[in-house]
């Protein structure tokens, strides 16, 4: 086969007049600038495939085959594309022939074929798809009437359709549902009744094991209540309540030291009831203010102590921290060995643990 330049420069010009209108001539635009050679056909031929003319792109790809073998290339890809071409050649063949046979059977006349045109030609609209398209429309317009089942005739989708029933002679909802005596009788009587009020401590008294627990507690679970200003109350009245005689054989018999003030007391405590059980818990930390009167010489000490934990892992014993002398009056260096031992070690000490302990006992017996 030889392709003259004449006809090979005539569709180079059409291929990029194509190419212009659907955005893809920089694919094949050099065609203009390029000698005729194995590359310019291959290059045609991609530009014709793009524009699914694949029967003119067969018959550049032929002569451009035919230039390769000149020039001494491979065409090996030529031949790739030629066996593309015409694979995309059969597939256009059977699509045709099966809308023509679909037209045929929908009574429609078929469509003719397209007579051989040159490669200058430009792309014919296809008549098959017109075809396709009135059939279908056909089809929808004959679809326009729906057989009701319950009264046997024909009513379109702008019929109205009833959204209501008739019961025992009165309209109503469409999705009322009337219930059978057999269904009353199984439902029972469901008319509302009206609500007596129930005495509180009854209720109580019936429904609740525990005493210790609310009305509404009566499976146990978690319920806590916070104590803590009868806890800060009795605690403050336990410590206020701390004080200490010397013993006669101490170097000041009769002296009486005691808490005169407490001049914090931070935390919290609170019971909780599970499960039928008590907790106690409680948490506090305070600075107590304490006085020691010695009647011998008519001096009074004066002083502060902190206990920063007290709660229920103490286990009785209590850390007290930041022992402070404000005052010894004019006893001077030999009151402070009687303070450490009868405040800060022992005495005064040993009587706040046991107020504290003595107020752990009663809050755990509330």
């Amino acid at each position: 086969m030889t392709v003259s330049f004449s006809s090979l420069a005539c569709l180079h010009t059409h291929v990029l007049q194509s190419a212009a209108k659907i955005k893809i001539e920089s694919r094949f635009c050099v065609l203009v600038r390029a000698r005729i050679s194995h590359k310019a056909f291959w290059r045609c031929g991609q530009a014709l495939g793009a524009l699914q003319r694949h029967a003119d792109a067969l018959e550049v790809y032929e002569g451009g085959v035919l230039a390769a073998k000149n020039a001494g290339a491979s065409t090996k890809a030529f031949q790739k594309e030629m066996e593309k071409c015409q694979q995309k050649i059969e597939e256009e063949q059977k699509l045709l022939e099966t809308t023509t046979a679909s037209a045929k059977v929908d009574g429609a006349t078929p469509p003719e074929t397209a007579p051989a045109r040159s490669t200058a030609d430009p792309i014919p609209e296809s008549k098959a798809t017109n075809t396709v398209k009135s059939t279908s429309e056909k089809k929808k317009n004959e679809a326009g009437a729906t057989k009701d089942s319950s009264s046997n005739k024909l009513f379109t989708k702008s019929d109205h359709v009833r959204g209501y029933k008739i019961v025992n002679g009165k309209k109503t909802s469409y999705f009322h549902n009337e219930l059978s005596e057999d269904a009353k009788k199984l439902i029972g009587d469901i008319a509302p009744k009206k609500l007596e009020r129930v005495d509180v401590e009854e209720e109580k008294k019936n429904n609740s094991s525990d005493d210790k627990t609310s009305v509404w507690n009566t499976a146990g679970t978690w319920e806590e209540r916070d104590t803590s200003p009868w806890a800060k109350e009795t605690l403050t009245q336990a410590l206020l309540s701390a004080e200490y005689s010397l013993p006669l054989s101490s170097p000041q018999p009769g002296a009486v030291v005691k808490i005169t003030n407490v001049k914090s007391l931070n935390g919290h405590a609170s019971i909780a009831s599970v499960r039928g059980k008590r907790r106690y818990m409680y948490e506090f930390s305070t600075t107590l203010e304490w006085e020691m009167d010695i009647p011998s010489d008519g001096n009074t000490c004066t002083g502060s102590i902190e206990f920063p934990d007290i709660d229920g892992t103490c286990d009785g014993e209590y850390e007290m921290t930041n022992y402070t002398v404000k005052s010894v009056g004019t006893a001077g260096g030999a009151a402070k060995h009687l303070l450490d031992r009868f405040v800060k070690n022992g005495g005064l000490r040993d009587v706040l643990t046991e107020k504290l302990n003595e107020w752990a006992t009663l809050f755990q017996s509330t």
